[in-house]
């Protein structure tokens, strides 16, 4: 398949000294879309974190947590974790959601962590995170226990497949190969904050090379 795979970013689990500055300089960078997962936050406080981005790139803001909020700001997508997803299904409220998402025109997307998951969850969700795709690099214990890569060789999906996990700038060239519409970073970029400008801008170049080499 020839293509550039997109970039997007998820957060940090924490916050980073200079975070939000760094962030609106990878959105001035070119970075199309980041996750605000940030776990355990209250709603006044994941708002906040929300105020810290200037309004002009809240469209590119996925919402991660506190679904309340999903029509106050323009966002585009929002992101079921796995948790939420499988007590959603089991309350018929996960198909709901999606349907009340989309009828905002607001896409969904959510996490699976083997092949199974994918194919039952295939063409039910606009897109759909595959992890890890390498081994992690925000959490070493997070191993890549099933290639990926391999494993979508001949698959063709319908929903789009993002792939996260041990991102970098000598690997990213490989995804586009694959099926994968999107990367999603994370220990690449928040590892070395004060390299973060200079990394992404090495997975864009990654990107473009591994397209004129196919």
């Amino acid at each position: 398949m020839n293509h550039s795979i997109n970039l997007s970013l998820v957060a940090n689990p924490t916050q980073i000294e200079n975070e939000w500055d760094i962030l609106t300089e990878l959105f001035e960078a070119g970075l199309e879309k980041f996750y605000l997962r940030r776990p355990n936050l209250r709603l006044r406080k994941y708002e906040e974190c929300l105020n810290n981005i200037p309004e002009r790139f809240w469209e590119r803001v996925v919402l991660h947590e506190h679904f309340t909020i999903m029509y106050d700001y323009p966002f585009k997508e929002i992101h079921l974790k796995t948790k939420e997803r499988k007590a959603f299904q089991n309350k018929e409220r996960y198909k709901k959601l999606v349907k009340e998402a989309h009828r905002a025109n607001i896409k969904c997307s959510t996490s699976v962590h083997n092949f199974s998951e994918l194919k039952d969850l295939d063409g039910t969700i606009d897109s759909i995170w595959v992890s890890p795709v390498f081994d992690s690099i925000s959490n070493p214990s997070h191993k890549a226990d099933f290639d990926w890569i391999l494993g979508l060789k001949n698959y063709t999906s319908k929903s789009k497949v993002v792939a996260i996990g041990g991102i970098h700038e000598n690997n990213i060239g490989a995804l586009n190969r694959q099926s994968f519409y999107e990367a999603a970073l994370l220990g690449s970029i928040w590892k070395r904050p004060k390299s973060a400008i200079e990394n992404f801008k090495l997975m864009q170049k990654s990107c473009k090379q591994g397209t004129q080499s196919l």
